[in-house]
């Protein structure tokens, strides 16, 4: 069994491990629903964000809309260098913390 989450005019939003870049519907998606870098006090918009899966897709992370969040190019690259990570929370918003920081 594989679970296919559409929206709209049928335009697929979950792809599991199928596809490992997200697609232009799930980046339209994310940009829309995060508006903009989720790290805290950032404000740079979604139009200058990459979108980021939050589980690693090398480690096992799926390609999937609720685990994807924008990130821009500079707080992308520090969550992926200097032990920062992110959280889904079940309300759809994110928490962003560091391990000698905490939240």
């Amino acid at each position: 069994l594989t679970r296919i989450v559409m929206a709209g005019e049928s335009v697929v939003l979950d792809m599991g491990r199928k596809v490992r870049f997200a697609t232009p519907a799930q980046a339209r998606a994310v940009r829309i629903r995060d508006a903009g870098c989720i790290f805290p006090s950032c404000r740079r918009p979604a139009r200058w964000c990459d979108i980021h899966h939050i589980n690693g897709f090398a480690g096992g992370g799926s390609t999937d809309v609720a685990t994807m969040c924008c990130l821009c190019r500079r707080h992308h690259t520090l969550i992926h260098n200097s032990g920062w990570t992110i959280r889904a929370n079940r309300d759809g918003t994110f928490t962003v913390s560091h391990q000698a920081r905490g939240p």
